[in-house]
């Protein structure tokens, strides 16, 4: 099937130049999805650009409301749910633009950042895969902390469960070792930051069409979690630098659109940081990881503990 192209009005540009695809995925959650494409719309004016909706078994008469309201939007239906990896590869694999965009249903985007994005890949040709800063409600009162710039490993990744389950990000707030392990400005001013990072976000990751070209799309082995840090670990690998870029930003509500229940997204993770640790660090990493998690376990189950004396559910 061929895409459709959405092409900003009086700009003069040739159909067949597209300088961004976006794709989403759909799983739940049809006012969230309305609100991110009307986002997109409203503050995405400077560039070419076209969209695809994925819809993931949903449920949700997703295509009513495409061909009401969106009709040159190309949407994918499945047959039946499928990974996260999976979904955005098949809308990648018929995307034209010059840039690839995944983005999750559950974000707001604000003041051009769209725009900004392709305008700073388009001025840093290093640049492979590029991420933004992204608020957490709609009051922009806080954001999340930008991402490591020490590639993943199974010392970083027991590193930084320890610093999340054990309270030692509240006492140590203004190192950067702590608040946010490898970035290079500590506490809240990070996220305002411009900083090198060895990995992004998959809820809004832009990357450059030639480095998906060079190293493949995303590992379709992962069912959910770290699809994302395994491309971008491919994309440094090939010498490729990644950016958290803060001047572009959007909201982002934080897993609005996933219908899993909280035990079933636990051992998705486990089950990908096993998967990723095996496929890129050999026997001995995946090895490795797990006598960590032996050792963290306890501390997590404490501070489980902890959370439910001191918040109990009423």
């Amino acid at each position: 099937m061929k895409p459709s192209v959405i092409i900003p009005k009086d700009k003069g540009v040739l159909k067949n130049h597209i300088d961004l695809s976006i794709s989403i995925v759909h799983h739940k959650n049809k006012e969230f999805l309305e609100k991110c494409l009307d986002s997109i719309f409203k503050e995405t004016k400077n560039i070419t650009f076209e969209i695809f909706v994925i819809d993931n078994c949903s449920n949700d008469k997703i295509p009513e409301l495409i061909e009401k309201k969106y009709p040159g939007i190309t949407l994918i239906r499945n047959n039946q749910s499928e990974g996260f990896a999976s979904n955005h590869n098949k809308a990648l694999k018929l995307a034209n633009g010059r840039y690839l965009l995944i983005l999750n249903n559950d974000t707001i985007i604000l003041d051009s950042a769209f725009d900004k994005m392709v305008k700073f890949m388009d001025t840093n040709s290093i640049i492979g895969a590029l991420g933004c800063k992204m608020y957490l409600t709609e009051k922009m009162d806080s954001a999340s902390p930008p991402p490591s710039k020490y590639s993943f490993t199974p010392f970083r990744e027991f590193w930084d469960s320890l610093v999340g389950h054990s309270g030692i990000q509240k006492i140590f707030y203004n190192s950067p070792l702590i608040y946010n392990p490898g970035c290079s400005t500590a506490g809240p001013k990070a996220v305002d930051t411009e900083n090198e990072v060895a990995h992004i976000s998959g809820a809004c990751m832009m990357v450059r069409k030639e480095v998906a070209t060079q190293v493949g799309l995303m590992d379709e082995n992962y069912m959910m979690f770290l699809e994302e840090t395994d491309w971008c670990y491919r994309i440094k690998k090939q010498g490729w630098k990644m950016y958290y870029y803060p001047k572009a930003y959007i909201i982002h509500y934080g897993s609005k659109s996933l219908g899993y229940f909280e035990n079933t997204r636990k051992k998705l993770h486990e089950e990908s940081l096993a998967y990723f640790f095996k496929k890129h660090y050999g026997a001995g990493g995946f090895l490795l990881f797990k006598m960590l998690r032996i050792v963290l376990f306890p501390i997590m189950s404490i501070h489980k503990l902890y959370l439910k004396i001191t918040y109990p559910q009423k």
